[in-house]
């Protein structure tokens, strides 16, 4: 037997064609629909990491202010630090001083002399005052000699000078201090 199509050509390569189209336009949404979404989730993405970007940089600057006052916290801490040995070695130099002018006061020469200035320094001590007489100054001198700390004693000037139709002797002393060899700690 013998089939015969009685459908006109056009007829089936229509249906084809329709077909085809159809699958052309179904790839064609379904592509557009990937890029759509592609896009949006490229959009979400670069949108979470602008924020996570935005936090960062927040953090930085929190951290930059932490870190400027860690400096300034320990800037001030070197000071205190300075501050503290200056008064550790203040506080033994003025057990000396102290002791120093405690000596001196004790051999001066009542109502003959008086002190006007007291400067003491690492290895030596000046002292400036007024007498009535070379005497008096000679016998301070002697004094000073005596003491157990002074090493030497020199006069550097003895002017006369007049304050109110007297008379008055200003001298002044330089006397150098003997060391004291300090005690090192074994460790």
């Amino acid at each position: 037997m013998i089939l015969i199509n009685l459908l006109p050509i056009n007829y089936t390569t229509k249906s084809t064609n329709i077909f085809q189209r159809k699958f052309i336009y179904a790839v064609i949404i379904i592509f557009i629909l990937f890029l759509a979404g592609a896009s949006i989730f490229i959009k979400n993405k670069t949108q979470n990491l602008k924020k996570n970007i935005r936090n960062a940089e927040k953090q930085i600057e929190i951290y930059k202010k932490e870190a400027d006052k860690l400096d300034k916290l320990r800037g001030k801490l070197q000071v205190l630090e300075k501050q503290i040995k200056i008064i550790k070695l203040l506080n033994a130099r003025g057990k000396d001083s102290l002791i120093l002018v405690n000596k001196i006061t004790e051999i001066i020469i009542p109502e003959k002399m008086w002190l006007t200035n007291l400067k003491t320094y690492d290895d030596k001590v000046l002292i400036q005052g007024m007498s009535f007489d070379d005497k008096t100054v000679a016998d301070f001198m002697t004094k000073l000699e005596n003491l157990a700390f002074l090493k030497t004693v020199n006069l550097n000037t003895l002017k006369m000078e007049e304050i109110d139709n007297i008379q008055i002797k200003k001298f002044e002393i330089l006397c150098s201090k003997k060391t004291h060899e300090k005690k090192q700690d074994k460790k």
